[in-house]
Protein backbone atom coordinates (compact mmCIF):
# COMPACT_ATOMS: atom_id res chain seq x y z
CA UNK A 1 0.00 0.00 0.00
CA UNK A 2 2.87 2.56 0.64
CA UNK A 3 4.37 1.63 -2.79
CA UNK A 4 0.85 3.32 -4.27
CA UNK A 5 1.10 5.97 -1.92
CA UNK A 6 4.48 7.00 -2.57
CA UNK A 7 3.72 6.85 -6.48
CA UNK A 8 1.05 8.87 -6.13
CA UNK A 9 2.45 11.59 -4.05
CA UNK A 10 5.80 11.20 -6.73
CA UNK A 11 3.46 11.80 -9.52
CA UNK A 12 1.96 15.12 -7.52
CA UNK A 13 5.41 16.29 -6.63
CA UNK A 14 6.96 16.27 -10.19
CA UNK A 15 3.82 17.90 -11.88
CA UNK A 16 1.72 21.22 -11.74
CA UNK A 17 0.13 20.27 -8.42
CA UNK A 18 3.03 19.67 -6.37
CA UNK A 19 1.92 22.77 -4.38
CA UNK A 20 -0.24 21.95 -2.55
CA UNK A 21 2.32 18.88 -1.27
CA UNK A 22 5.49 20.98 -1.97
CA UNK A 23 6.00 22.58 1.62
CA UNK A 24 6.13 19.39 3.82
CA UNK A 25 7.48 16.68 1.08
CA UNK A 26 10.04 16.68 -1.65
CA UNK A 27 11.30 13.90 -3.36
CA UNK A 28 14.95 12.39 -2.65
CA UNK A 29 16.67 10.77 -5.27
CA UNK A 30 20.06 9.14 -4.79
CA UNK A 31 21.86 6.17 -5.77
CA UNK A 32 21.79 2.57 -3.95
CA UNK A 33 25.30 1.44 -2.60
CA UNK A 34 24.96 -1.82 -3.60
CA UNK A 35 22.85 -2.12 -6.33
CA UNK A 36 23.54 0.86 -7.95
CA UNK A 37 20.07 1.27 -9.06
CA UNK A 38 18.36 5.19 -8.38
CA UNK A 39 15.95 5.77 -5.91
CA UNK A 40 13.14 8.77 -6.02
CA UNK A 41 10.89 8.68 -2.50
CA UNK A 42 8.70 11.30 -1.05
CA UNK A 43 9.88 12.60 2.28
CA UNK A 44 9.16 15.07 4.82
CA UNK A 45 12.01 17.94 5.62
CA UNK A 46 12.39 21.04 6.85
CA UNK A 47 14.40 23.92 6.82
CA UNK A 48 17.34 24.09 8.87
CA UNK A 49 19.06 27.24 8.06
CA UNK A 50 20.29 26.45 4.76
CA UNK A 51 19.93 22.64 4.91
CA UNK A 52 17.23 20.80 5.14
CA UNK A 53 16.40 18.06 7.22
CA UNK A 54 14.62 15.04 6.86
CA UNK A 55 13.54 12.39 9.61
CA UNK A 56 13.14 8.95 9.11
CA UNK A 57 10.10 7.75 10.99
CA UNK A 58 9.79 3.61 11.73
CA UNK A 59 13.56 3.32 10.44
CA UNK A 60 13.34 -0.52 11.40
CA UNK A 61 10.38 -1.10 9.11
CA UNK A 62 12.58 1.04 5.97
CA UNK A 63 16.32 0.47 4.64
CA UNK A 64 16.64 3.41 2.16
CA UNK A 65 18.82 5.86 4.41
CA UNK A 66 21.36 3.59 5.14
CA UNK A 67 22.48 4.63 1.77
CA UNK A 68 23.24 8.32 2.88
CA UNK A 69 25.56 6.51 5.88
CA UNK A 70 29.41 8.23 5.85
CA UNK A 71 27.02 10.88 2.88
CA UNK A 72 26.28 10.31 -0.33
CA UNK A 73 25.22 12.12 -3.34
CA UNK A 74 21.42 13.35 -3.47
CA UNK A 75 19.09 15.47 -6.10
CA UNK A 76 16.14 16.73 -4.10
CA UNK A 77 13.11 18.20 -6.28
CA UNK A 78 11.63 20.87 -3.90
CA UNK A 79 8.86 23.26 -5.17
CA UNK A 80 9.12 22.24 -9.11
CA UNK A 81 12.95 22.67 -8.59
CA UNK A 82 16.04 20.08 -8.33
CA UNK A 83 18.69 20.75 -6.44
CA UNK A 84 21.64 18.57 -5.62
CA UNK A 85 23.62 18.05 -2.90
CA UNK A 86 25.30 15.52 -0.12
CA UNK A 87 22.83 13.84 2.00
CA UNK A 88 24.28 12.53 5.44
CA UNK A 89 23.15 10.32 8.24
CA UNK A 90 24.30 12.63 10.84
CA UNK A 91 26.15 11.16 14.31
CA UNK A 92 23.48 11.28 17.69
CA UNK A 93 25.67 13.76 19.21
CA UNK A 94 24.53 16.39 15.50
CA UNK A 95 21.00 14.77 15.85
CA UNK A 96 19.31 16.28 18.80
CA UNK A 97 20.40 19.66 17.89
CA UNK A 98 18.87 19.14 13.97
CA UNK A 99 15.76 17.36 15.25
CA UNK A 100 15.31 19.94 17.68
CA UNK A 101 15.21 22.86 14.67
CA UNK A 102 13.35 20.26 12.76
CA UNK A 103 10.46 20.35 15.27
CA UNK A 104 10.67 24.19 15.59
CA UNK A 105 10.08 25.18 12.39
CA UNK A 106 7.13 22.10 12.19
CA UNK A 107 5.62 21.60 15.83
CA UNK A 108 2.91 20.09 14.76
CA UNK A 109 5.22 16.84 13.38
CA UNK A 110 6.47 16.52 16.54
CA UNK A 111 3.30 14.11 17.82
CA UNK A 112 4.18 11.63 15.49
CA UNK A 113 7.70 11.19 16.70
CA UNK A 114 6.81 10.97 20.14
CA UNK A 115 8.35 14.07 21.00
CA UNK A 116 6.36 16.68 23.36
CA UNK A 117 6.17 20.50 22.79
CA UNK A 118 6.37 22.37 25.86
CA UNK A 119 6.12 25.75 25.53
CA UNK A 120 6.24 25.91 22.20
CA UNK A 121 9.69 24.02 22.11
CA UNK A 122 10.37 20.58 21.77
CA UNK A 123 11.47 19.21 24.86
CA UNK A 124 15.60 17.82 25.06
CA UNK A 125 14.42 14.70 27.12
CA UNK A 126 11.66 13.12 24.51
CA UNK A 127 14.00 14.48 21.72
CA UNK A 128 17.19 13.00 23.19
CA UNK A 129 15.16 9.98 23.19
CA UNK A 130 13.95 9.45 19.88
CA UNK A 131 17.31 10.05 18.74
CA UNK A 132 17.74 6.61 19.86
CA UNK A 133 14.97 5.43 17.04
CA UNK A 134 14.96 8.01 14.34
CA UNK A 135 17.91 8.76 12.13
CA UNK A 136 17.84 12.66 11.24
CA UNK A 137 19.18 13.34 7.72
CA UNK A 138 21.30 16.59 6.46
CA UNK A 139 20.98 17.62 3.53
CA UNK A 140 23.24 20.57 2.20
CA UNK A 141 22.42 21.55 -0.71
CA UNK A 142 25.49 22.52 -3.79
CA UNK A 143 25.60 26.20 -4.46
Amino acid sequence: MRRIGNAIVRRVLRGHLHSILSDFLLLLSFTGRRSATVYTIPVGYAWVEKDLVVLVGKADEKSWWRNLNGGAPVTVRIKGEDWTGTGTVVDHERAAPLMSAYFAALPKSAKTFGVRIVGGVADPATVQEATSSIPVIQIVLDD
